[in-house]
């Protein structure tokens, strides 16, 4: 594990859940990974209404736990990768906002993202390893071979 929340993996719907805890309280967030073509799977970063039951990838839930959330999810990418040898995952978010936000995140962790995933980012219709500081539209991840 990268680190983050504790997570639980609910088989019978093919999720993650865990909970981010912070000024807003406590917020049930979903990770769930849907297939694009053989190997390769987006992943997506909702939250979940406890009282409507409708979930929300366009929510901002500002709850102080930005870091918390993003390594947790790193976590469970790993977690899956483990499950699924040789997928890759696809990232980007529901705006260019989510998307800037997961590449700040995967800058500032690139120490502990590095060692164990190969990042590539996509822009101008091409994909290149991930630099810092480059403004990507998406991503793309696989598990480094040890």
């Amino acid at each position: 594990m990268l680190g983050g929340y504790t997570f639980q993996y609910k088989r019978s719907a093919d999720v993650y859940v865990f909970d981010s805890v912070g000024t807003k309280g406590i917020v049930r967030k979903i990770v769930k990974f849907d297939r694009i073509d053989s190997n390769l799977f987006n992943v997506s970063l909702v939250d979940l209404d406890q009282q409507t039951g409708r979930v929300s990838d366009s929510v901002t839930t500002n709850n102080g736990d930005a870091d918390q959330v993003l390594l947790t999810v790193a976590s469970i990418i790993l977690h899956f990768m483990e499950k699924q040898p040789g997928v890759t995952i696809s990232i980007q978010g529901s705006d260019a906002k989510r998307t800037r936000w997961y590449q700040m995140s995967l800058a500032r962790n690139w120490r502990l993202i590095a060692p164990r995933f190969k990042v590539l980012g996509y822009i101008h219709g091409d994909w290149e390893d991930f630099r810092k500081g480059v403004n990507y539209m998406a991503f793309s991840v696989e598990k480094r071979l040890n």
